[in-house]
């Protein structure tokens, strides 16, 4: 008789009269009766009978396929984990971020890079670089996945045009799909900026909001002026987005200062930007994670506090068309700090595995000049680390979702203070049994 055992990874809910079950490794939810699941706990208990009715085999059948229960010989955390390393040793992607610069118009004062950011711009010199390195790695790719990131990027416009012309040359050559996105403070998202972007296939932008016109304003103003970017940042979405709209996505930076505001955040954005399509957001806590930012700990949030924050705003967001509700997503932890094909690239040419990292020469892992740097070998530190040598997650019902979430806050917990030090699990843990009832609800359930 076929033995089996509910998953490890299954998380319950009273719904009403009835019980929802969440399984985080099959990311699968149902709603089952009471003699649903009283059935299932009968199967688990004593084995599937000879003489089991076909409605009722059916039934067992979609628990097996939505990991609701399994064998008994069913090694779960292995199949998590040859999943994990198939995603971080694949040779088949390639997740590059490139500043080309690190100079910013703005003096965010919790940005992990630091106030004194150097100035300088790629040179033709470490262009040429990253091509040749990158013609010399790309025999086995297929897709190609390039972030632009600084500072701020569009401050090195150029390089964005000059670079993301070569690389798609390259890759229609060789066959690699390949794909842009952008992280930008939105400020200089001007005509022809946006024209250049289309060239680039740049599919993608995020754009970080700290809150209402009168919050944001006084975290994320010009240098130059001190004057404020709201405006700005709404005019050049609302400008672009009717003339060619590119998908938009907005992060809400949330500490103790800006907290209670985001719900009117929420509400400007979704005035100013009425009738505007192909936008979104999502909220992410402050971190005090690096020295350079540590002076902004006492405003890092406790995890379950935010967490309830999170849920909360997420659930306003969507009701004003800013936000959809999904299941949590899976394998969190494998970014391009986590795989061995994934670099970053400095403005000097020197490459660090997560960008984090990028304004602390110590933390570097080589320089896109030097002809024998190898990325397999050169981020072994980084890409050697996983959540299965942390106990911690081992026993975690969300590992599948999480992966231990991000390598450096592992690798360099040292640098974190505040609440931020206190746990490296992601909100979602905190709060899952009210997202996920989010969710329900979102279904009328």
């Amino acid at each position: 008789m076929t033995k089996y055992n509910f998953s490890r990874y299954n998380i319950l809910i009273a719904e009403g009269d009835d019980i929802a079950v969440y399984n985080t490794l099959g990311n699968s939810l149902a709603v089952l009766s009471h003699d649903e699941y009283d059935f299932l706990e009968k199967i688990v208990s004593e084995g599937v009978p000879a003489d089991l009715e076909a409605s009722k085999l059916d039934f067992l059948d979609r628990c097996l396929i939505n990991n609701f229960i399994i064998p008994v010989d069913a090694d779960e955390r292995e199949r998590i984990k040859e999943k994990f390393l198939s995603v971080k040793t694949g040779k088949q992607s390639l997740t590059m971020t490139i500043l080309p610069t690190l100079s910013c118009n703005f003096n965010c004062n919790y940005c992990f890079e630091g106030a004194d950011k150097k100035s300088s711009i790629m040179n033709a010199k470490t262009q040429d670089g990253v091509m040749h390195w990158l013609e010399s790695n790309c025999t086995e790719l297929q897709n190609l996945n390039v972030t632009w990131f600084g500072g701020e990027p569009t401050l090195g416009m150029d390089v964005i045009r000059g670079l993301s012309r070569r690389m798609i040359d390259l890759c229609t050559k060789k066959g690699i799909a390949y794909k842009a996105s952008i992280i930008t403070n939105g400020s200089l998202l001007k005509s022809e900026n946006m024209d250049a972007f289309r060239e680039c296939r740049i599919s993608w932008i995020q754009i970080t909001l700290d809150g209402p016109k009168d919050v944001h304003d006084k975290v994320r103003f010009f240098k130059s002026d001190n004057r404020g970017s709201f405006d700005v940042i709404m005019e050049n979405v609302r400008k672009y987005q009717s003339e060619s709209p590119i998908a938009t996505t907005f992060r809400v930076n949330v500490d103790s200062r800006n907290e209670a505001q985001c719900y009117r955040l929420i509400d400007e954005v979704a005035r100013e930007l009425k009738g505007v399509k192909n936008i979104s957001m999502y909220f992410a806590p402050i971190h005090a994670s690096t020295t350079m930012c540590k002076h902004v700990s006492a405003y890092t949030l406790e995890a379950l506090h935010y967490a309830e924050i999170e849920t909360k705003l997420i659930e306003y967001a969507y009701k004003n068309g800013l936000c959809n509700i999904t299941l949590p997503p899976h394998l969190m932890g494998v970014c391009g700090a986590a795989k061995e094909n994934g670099l970053v690239i400095c403005p000097n040419g020197d490459i660090h595995k997560c960008w984090e990292t990028v304004s602390v020469d110590k933390y570097k892992i080589g320089n896109i000049a030097d002809e024998k740097f190898n990325l397999r070998d050169a981020g072994k530190d980084w890409t050697s680390w996983s959540p299965f040598v942390e106990q911690e997650c081992l026993d975690c019902r969300i590992m599948p979702n999480c992966m231990g979430m991000c390598t450096y806050r592992f690798l360099f917990k040292e640098n974190y203070s505040g609440n931020s030090a206190l746990t490296p699990c992601p909100s979602i843990k905190f709060d899952l049994e009210n997202r996920l009832r989010l969710y329900l609800k979102k279904f009328h359930h």
